[in-house]
């Protein structure tokens, strides 16, 4: 109870910080921000390199001794980190950096800093929080998580009612706020995991060899995640890329982050799905659950979305300003796509469960490829509405993909 607790805490105050941030900012910090937390977490995603979840298995499995935990956490951070740093410093010449990344970012030493620095925090700390749910510690874990939401709220609180002089922009304190709060989580997430068990701070060697079971572990699911992310994430880049237009960019990142609060419910459902699919049941057991859970995220995706989209349309304008009046019509556009894929979540749940990942890889490419190609057709001439109906057919695609192979296993198992 106190996990789904911290959850809806954390969702709360998150949504209360967007408005708050999209307040402050307007359309055009809005657009800096999305900016510069879609290139965070591209770049945490791929320096990971699925290695966070890998090594919670291996540990939970105990393949891994604890002491050696955090010497491989710590030495594949830095070195990959170092890697991006260098490329980084090369990119930085060029123009390529400001498809991804607001100028000042860029252009300033300081907020390059703040960038590594923040990536470094939130690097460690995915692997901290997994090493406490190995240890079956899900209530810490989500307990911290929800006062890190706590304290961001409370700092764009103080900052929005001017109880912090306004000596930085907006756009400077949020950022200075998340590598905040990223630096306390890492403390607190260390003093716990030191409370729990002093064995991970045994720091004992470890050999090279080691490293390579986990990636082959990791290596399918982190393809995976890789490409799902780009194709969720790709539209706000070439919108950038081809208009250069932060205030576009803002109204569009707004429009997605709202329409996709759809998923909540059935991002749940998936995890609960994937452990029973997952579970010593009859294949037909199997099917017969996912064809019931799909069909009622569907319906619920349907009726959510619909109240969703009417109630956005009066409080969008009001909650985060004027600035933001075209949200409503792009979120309309999107849960055309989003709706049909909250029921094809499921079918992905149990294409995991009965260990076809690599079928939620080639959905997840098909929805890539689509994308890609009627982003670089429709956004140049209509902008973000063209990224809104790319993203419509790539969901369609996708969701069409599952369902079909999904029918397919249903006649085999009946």
């Amino acid at each position: 109870m106190a996990t789904y607790s911290a959850q809806v805490v954390s969702v709360i105050c998150n949504f209360i910080c967007s408005v708050l941030a999209a307040r402050m900012l307007g359309a055009t910090g809005q657009g800096e921000l999305a900016l510069y937390v879609s290139f965070s977490a591209l770049m945490i995603l791929l320096l990971g390199l699925g290695l966070p979840s890998a090594i919670v298995y291996f540990l939970a499995g105990n393949k891994l001794a604890k002491g050696k935990v955090i010497p491989l956490v710590i030495s594949l951070t830095l070195v990959l980190l170092t890697a991006f740093g260098l490329m980084y410093f090369l990119l930085r010449q060029t123009s390529i950096l400001s498809i991804f990344l607001p100028d000042f970012i860029i252009h300033q030493n300081l907020w390059s800093v703040v960038l590594f620095v923040h990536l470094l925090l939130q690097m460690i700390n995915q692997y901290l929080v997994g090493i406490l749910q190995a240890e079956n510690n899900f209530k810490q874990s989500g307990l911290i998580t929800a006062a890190g939401s706590l304290l961001l709220l409370g700092l764009y609180t103080a900052y929005y009612v001017g109880l912090i002089p306004s000596l930085w922009s907006p756009i400077y304190w949020i950022l200075a706020s998340l590598l905040l709060v990223a630096g306390v989580q890492y403390f607190i997430f260390m003093l716990l995991l030191y409370k729990h068990d002093k064995a991970y701070f045994q720091f004992i060697p470890f050999s090279l060899h080691e490293i390579k079971p986990i990636w082959v572990f990791a290596s399918l699911a982190f393809m995976a995640n890789v490409v799902q992310f780009l194709n969720y994430k790709m539209d706000l880049w070439l919108i950038n890329f081809y208009h250069h237009n932060k205030e576009m960019i803002g109204v569009y990142s707004l429009a997605v982050g709202l329409a996709q609060l759809l998923w909540l419910l059935p991002n749940a459902v998936h995890s609960v799905l994937y452990t029973f699919t997952s579970g010593k049941y009859t294949m037909q057991e199997k099917t017969a659950k996912t064809a019931k859970t799909s069909a009622w995220l569907l319906l619920y995706a349907l009726v959510a979305g619909v109240i969703g989209y009417i109630l956005s349309i009066y409080l969008v304008p009001y909650l985060f300003g004027s600035a933001f009046q075209e949200v409503p019509s792009i979120i309309a556009l999107l849960l055309l796509g989003i709706i049909p894929l909250s029921g094809a979540l499921a079918l992905s749940a149990y294409f995991a469960g009965i260990h076809k990942i690599h079928i939620n890889l080639y959905g997840s490419c098909i929805g890539l490829m689509v994308s890609l190609l009627l982003n670089i057709l429709l956004i140049p001439t209509y902008g973000i509405r063209g990224a809104a109906i790319s993203s419509i057919l790539s969901y369609v695609s996708t969701a069409l993909y599952y369902y079909i192979l999904f029918f397919k296993h249903q006649k085999v198992n009946r």
